[in-house]
């Protein structure tokens, strides 16, 4: 791990795991070869190739794979520029612009405001961190990810004043491809910068409280961030963590599945491009990370049909009563601001957790 400071402009080189690097080796696989043995099969019953002739099954089965990670490579990228439109909405320029305005209204009220560049596995995402003279050294550190079609620079002034109220400095990201964040749409990309904010919050800022807060789909880019990270060593080092999920669906495939048909699933299936909030609300569990779920208590928030939400899985698979805490209104909406009773509850639970931490 590197970090360079140049002022106003931080770069954080983050490191990659071997279990993680065997894990997305391992997702690969599953993905593919389904892909290849049906192939191989087709290719056998068209004659294309013969059991007793071990070259052409070699050479076949080598076509058929490269031929599976070329379509698969595809599919992901169609995925992942269709779920997450803010990669191609946004200039550049225009993120620079609103930027340069916000961070010089935070500067006037107080805050200290650096860009950082974190760096993982070749791939660099930009992100802002944010903090008040009054809350700079408590310890107290938020880490958003923001939803589909959002990008962190409209964004940070007023996501910094509501993390302020609640005593919290701000990490936020953003997402592969937008503003100056790099990677690629595949499912490791749209975790990797979170999971590099995790690693600087831990090694660098030493954060003493880490809430990890995802809005939407920014919801299942940080629950693979929660997926890739090893939190043991944050944990041996007393880091206190809590997870706030936001109107966010279990898996990418099962909120897509609600809205267009099942038959999406094994398409995502087949393509890696899963975003899995469920399996990391049962990580969370085994942690005994608390976790805050605010979600419509109607059939839908306007967006994501209840039955597709990690709120309901986890009242589905009677894991709920595990270190979660519900805040559910028929007022929440999607793309809404929260009712004042919820996000004055959302407060307080950060509060409590965070001061009972640093206690």
């Amino acid at each position: 791990m590197k970090v360079q400071n140049n002022n106003k402009l931080i770069y954080y080189s983050s490191s990659t795991s071997a279990v993680e690097k065997i894990t997305r080796l391992g997702n690969c696989l599953i993905t593919i070869t389904p892909l290849v043995c049906t192939g191989v099969i087709a290719l056998k019953c068209f004659e294309v190739i013969t059991l007793s002739n071990p070259y052409t099954i070699a050479i076949g089965s080598i076509a058929l794979l490269a031929l599976a990670l070329i379509v698969r490579k595809i599919v992901q990228a169609c995925l992942g520029y269709a779920s997450y439109p803010a990669a191609s909405r946004f200039s550049s320029s225009e993120l620079n612009k609103i930027a340069k305005e916000n961070i010089a209204e935070l500067e006037n009220a107080n805050y200290q405001v650096k860009e950082i560049i974190l760096s993982k596995s070749g791939y660099s995402y930009k992100g802002y961190i944010i903090s008040h003279k009054d809350t700079k050294d408590n310890g107290n550190w938020q880490i958003q990810a923001l939803g589909n079609g959002m990008a962190a620079e409209p964004f940070m002034k007023d996501i910094a004043e509501e993390n302020n109220k609640n005593n919290l400095s701000t990490l936020l990201i953003n997402g592969f491809t937008t503003s100056g964040s790099g990677g690629h749409p595949t499912r490791f990309a749209l975790g990797a910068g979170f999971e590099a904010g995790l690693q600087y919050l831990e090694n660098e800022i030493k954060a003493q409280n880490i809430i990890m807060h995802g809005y939407s789909l920014g919801g299942g880019m940080m629950s693979e961030a929660i997926l890739q990270h090893d939190f043991s060593k944050g944990v041996k080092n007393g880091i206190k963590y809590a997870m706030i999920s936001k109107c966010t669906f279990s898996k990418l495939s099962d909120v897509a599945a609600a809205v267009v048909g099942s038959i999406v699933k094994p398409i995502f299936f087949l393509a890696g491009q899963q975003l899995d909030a469920a399996s990391a609300a049962k990580k969370l569990i085994r942690l005994n990370i608390p976790h805050i779920i605010v979600q419509s208590s109607e059939k839908s928030d306007g967006v994501i049909p209840k039955k597709a939400s990690v709120g309901q899985f986890l009242h589905d698979k009677k894991l709920d009563a595990f270190n979660h805490t519900f805040l559910e209104s028929k007022e929440v909406y999607h793309c809404k601001p929260l009712p004042t009773d919820i996000e004055q509850a959302l407060g307080a639970k950060i509060r409590s957790l965070t001061t009972v931490s640093a206690a």
